[in-house]
């Protein structure tokens, strides 16, 4: 489906990807939360983005005090109709089943008698951070401050001289 006629998104969900980072994910949902005040925040995820969404979220719960999530399984049905590329064959009709994954997340009292509720994490086990630390933005007036450098050529081992091994001739 293109872009351009993509179903508008309520102002509280957030649409998680399989190429979506975790990081990102925090970041906006605490920015949800904390920043704009959008109680609850919706994450949503297909296939390969459930793993993203669960640990978006158990993350949240451990760096956000008194969030509750109530979890929801589901499965949409795709069908993909294939037109021949011959004119004498028959159109290919395919329906797949794709299961998805969404954590409603709240600072308020949810449903407790739903199936997925889970309540929120004693305080002792919650690491409780900034919304500063959480989405990764720099407080005002430190945005052009250098961070120290990992060093040169990306910082994580130099570069690549190959393999190793044999060397005969």
């Amino acid at each position: 489906m293109p872009k351009d006629s993509a179903p508008d998104l309520p102002p509280n969900e957030i649409r998680v990807s399989s190429t979506r980072s975790v990081g990102s994910c925090i970041g906006h949902a605490a920015s949800f939360l904390l920043e704009r005040g959008l109680d609850p925040v919706v994450m949503k995820g297909l296939r390969g983005a459930i793993p993203t969404v669960i640990l978006s979220v158990e993350m949240l719960r451990r760096r956000i005090p008194g969030l509750e999530v109530v979890w929801t399984l589901e499965q949409h049905n795709v069908v993909d109709h294939f037109e021949p590329v011959e004119g004498d064959s028959e159109e290919v009709v395919r329906e797949t089943a794709l299961p998805s994954i969404t954590a409603t997340l709240s600072l308020n009292q949810l449903d407790r008698t739903q199936p997925g509720y889970q309540a929120p994490l004693p305080p002792e086990l919650v690491d409780e951070k900034s919304l500063t630390e959480l989405t990764g933005k720099r407080p005002p007036g430190f945005e052009d401050v250098e961070l120290p450098s990992r060093g040169g050529r990306g910082g994580r081992g130099g570069r690549s001289r190959g393999r190793r091994g044999f060397r005969g001739n």
